[in-house]
């Protein structure tokens, strides 16, 4: 069965033109909180994965990949980010529960 991301509060750090990404906080996959870190580089062609202890190539978790892809654009959306005209961006990202609570 695939975890679900239930919570979550993560600093991102988007630079050259979207072409790196670094990211820190903690997620909660069905409850259970982990420190969580993401590095990701169009260079790289993807991105390192931590949680926790583990540490994941993109390709091995792509239902995690594919939900901070979703966070990625959520946050790029607010600051204004657009492919024709890139910017460096940091941006604080929460679960509603999280705003909420």
């Amino acid at each position: 069965m695939t975890p679900t991301v239930t919570a979550y509060d993560v600093t991102m750090r988007v630079r050259y033109s979207g072409e790196s990404t670094t990211a820190e906080g903690w997620i909660e996959l069905d409850g259970e909180r982990s420190d969580f870190q993401v590095e990701a580089s169009a260079t790289d062609r993807g991105a390192t994965y931590t949680i926790g202890e583990g540490q994941f190539w993109w390709s091995e978790v792509p239902w995690l990949d594919s939900w901070f892809e979703e966070v990625w654009m959520a946050a790029a959306s607010r600051v204004g980010y657009e492919l024709d005209d890139p910017l460096d961006f940091d941006a604080q990202m929460r679960s509603e529960q999280e705003e909420l609570g």
